[in-house]
């Protein structure tokens, strides 16, 4: 059986208007802050961007900020390096982060970070679709759908 498509990562929001989006990554009373706005993103390069976020996420990490180590996993998930992103998922996900779970069972089913576990990438999304956590609520149909689209491929589970 040929398996037809790829399972979908959570797509972040995407910013429509035309004002200013102010991005705050750290607590404003802290040292390792970052505010990011239209006009001053204008001054850093991507890499530039992407390192000094690196740097405030790792910094919160080491803090115990846990939503950080999703963050973290979803910039590298971003740039297609995908080995870092499974170790922040695992991570995160080792703390009930469903988001991280979600990302992991796209990486699992789709061997982004190696190669394709089909059976790990539908524990992964069965996890998600049975969450009851309200933060979460947002992730089960898209789990569900994944479910759904393993069961008729066969993919990770008999048919």
């Amino acid at each position: 059986m040929e398996l037809r498509g790829e399972l979908s990562s959570e797509q972040l929001p995407s910013q429509t208007n035309t004002t200013d989006v102010h991005v705050t990554i750290g607590s404003t009373n802290d040292h390792e802050s970052l505010t990011l706005t239209r006009e001053n993103l204008k001054l850093f390069s991507d890499g530039e961007l992407t390192q000094k976020i690196e740097t405030v996420l790792l910094e919160k990490i080491k803090e115990g900020d846990r939503m950080a180590l999703f963050q973290l996993g979803q910039l590298y998930f971003e740039q297609e390096d995908y080995e870092k992103s499974l170790t922040y998922f695992e991570r995160a996900a080792e703390h009930g982060d469903m988001q991280a779970m979600f990302q992991l069972g796209v990486l699992h089913y789709d061997g982004l970070a190696g190669k394709p576990d089909y059976k790990k990438g539908f524990e992964c999304m069965l996890r998600v679709a049975e969450c009851d956590s309200k933060p979460f609520q947002h992730l089960v149909h898209a789990a569900e759908y994944n479910l759904g689209r393993a069961y008729f491929e066969g993919y990770g589970v008999k048919q």
